[in-house]
């Protein structure tokens, strides 16, 4: 059974214009999937919407099979649907357990996380804005995970990161799922990186979704995703 699911989702930010169109998404407990595509595809739009920050105009978002309002964030986030910015929405002048704190509910929760990121152990009494990217990142994600989430929503993980401290912290987003049974939907402009964490990809084309896949297929014909973000023949719902 899935947890995250949507059906149907049209949104965007001008009524009547919506720059996501139809899009159907079935993510199980331990998979994540990545949602790649070409600046300007909707992906940002659309993880706003599933996280209840945008109102969808069509559609239906489901977690564990219950529905969740449209533009209720709130709610959706006390029912474990949360989201990762890309900004990471960090506070900057608190430290980095303080960051963890303002979410947790026990010690144990914090310790929890820092055995996912080690390398915030060291760290917990810098300030985030004295962080260095990777470290943001890992604490952006730390912080969601503390409120043990049934879905994670993560925006650009690798955004200002240099590619091997993105691919450092990939493999530890596949162990959080499966670990913890979240289902991950992950945007990410880095094609291969994304593949490689990454148990099935979609790709958003116009606002629509053109191709999904398993990874494993994909990288070993990447052509496919090339020839979607081309706008060649759709392949939704391919196995």
């Amino acid at each position: 059974m899935s947890t995250l699911t949507c059906r149907g989702v049209s949104a965007g930010h001008t009524p009547g214009r919506p720059c996501v169109r139809d899009v159907d998404i079935d993510i199980a407990a331990g998979e994540v999937v990545a949602l790649l595509g070409p600046n300007g595809a909707g992906k940002t739009t659309l993880l706003t919407a599933l996280a209840g920050l945008l109102p969808h105009r069509t559609g239906q978002v489901h977690l564990g099979g219950d529905p969740l309002p449209a533009a209720r964030a709130r709610r959706a986030a006390k029912r474990g649907l949360v989201l990762v910015p890309d900004d990471r929405a960090l506070f900057c002048g608190l430290t980095t357990e303080q960051n963890l704190t303002l979410v947790a509910r026990r010690k144990a929760d914090i310790a929890r996380i820092l055995d996912y990121f080690p390398a915030l152990r060291t760290r917990l009494t810098v300030k985030a804005g004295q962080l260095s990217g990777g470290e943001q990142q890992m604490l952006a994600i730390g912080r969601a995970l503390v409120t043990r989430p049934r879905a994670l929503l993560i925006d650009e993980l690798s955004m200002g990161l240099a590619p091997a401290v993105a691919r450092a912290i990939l493999p530890t987003i596949k162990q959080v799922a499966v670990q913890e049974e979240i289902a991950v939907l992950l945007v990410e402009q880095h094609i291969e990186l994304a593949l490689s964490a990454a148990d099935r990809a979609m790709v958003l084309v116009h606002g629509r979704i053109a191709l999904s896949s398993p990874a494993e297929e994909l990288r070993a014909d990447p052509s496919r995703i090339e020839n979607a973000y081309l706008g060649g023949h759709s392949e939704e719902g391919a196995a």
